[in-house]
């Protein structure tokens, strides 16, 4: 019952992760520079220009917390694997979950730093 659980939990984080980016996203869009915009690959821009000033806070926010979601996201998934026994996927995706930690420390800095 428990597994059923988690893996419900796993698909939860995941679906909420990506309708708070994409929501975020679009809302960042609308403030970043036209040659940045108009083309489709605007997506590998976004972490550049999400938490400069002249964006709206609540994108910001909401940008940060769906990394928030994402990040528990690889470390319930990391869960996930070694309650299945397998360890590898497991070890891989706690690796993948300390390395996100890192990402989550320094978008946070900038999130902060972006209020002054």
């Amino acid at each position: 019952m428990y597994v059923i659980l988690v893996i419900l939990i796993d698909i939860a984080l995941l679906l909420s992760g990506i309708y708070l980016n994409e929501s975020a996203s679009r809302g960042i869009v609308k403030y970043m520079p036209i040659q940045f915009s108009k083309d489709g690959s605007y997506r590998w821009y976004i972490q550049h220009f999400a938490f400069e000033k002249n964006i709206d806070k609540k994108c910001r926010l909401k940008y940060l917390i769906s990394i928030y979601i994402f990040s528990a996201f690889i470390l319930s998934l990391s869960v996930t694997m070694y309650i299945f026994d397998q360890v590898v996927p497991g070890a891989i995706f706690m690796v993948m979950s300390v390395a996100s930690l890192y990402g989550l420390v320094m978008f946070t800095r900038r999130y902060r730093r972006s209020l002054k």
